[in-house]
């Protein structure tokens, strides 16, 4: 493989995990919002954090091309965006602080790992 494609790689994987170790503080700090009444930073945060999801995504991409592993628990991730997406639906901000916090903060805290294979 090209230097400069490993070198790329490597750094990609670099911010991939930098981006992971701030999700929990990000997910406490957006439910904070959501438990002090303010909105309009909570769902800009939101926001936020569905696009870095995707540029997450599209990351994990990238490196499954390139035979790296990524050890994630989709099916549960999937679990999580769906009981976030309803609780926004019902326009419950007491659960959907609830999952951010307790559910999606401990799942990237927790159960994400990534390498070469």
């Amino acid at each position: 493989m090209d230097v400069k494609i490993e070198q790329q790689l490597e750094e990609l994987l670099e911010s991939i995990q930098s981006y992971i170790l701030k999700i929990p503080n990000g997910c406490t700090m957006v439910a904070d919002y959501l438990r002090e009444g303010d909105k309009v930073k909570a769902y800009s945060a939101i926001t936020d954090f569905i696009e870095g999801i995707d540029w997450l995504t599209e990351s994990f991409n990238i490196l499954l091309q390139y035979d790296y592993v990524i050890s994630i628990e989709i099916e549960k991730l999937n679990q999580i965006l769906k009981e976030i997406n309803e609780a926004i639906k019902l326009r419950n901000d007491t659960l959907l602080a609830d999952f951010l916090e307790y559910e999606m903060a401990d799942f990237f805290g927790n159960t994400v790992n990534i390498y070469k294979n």
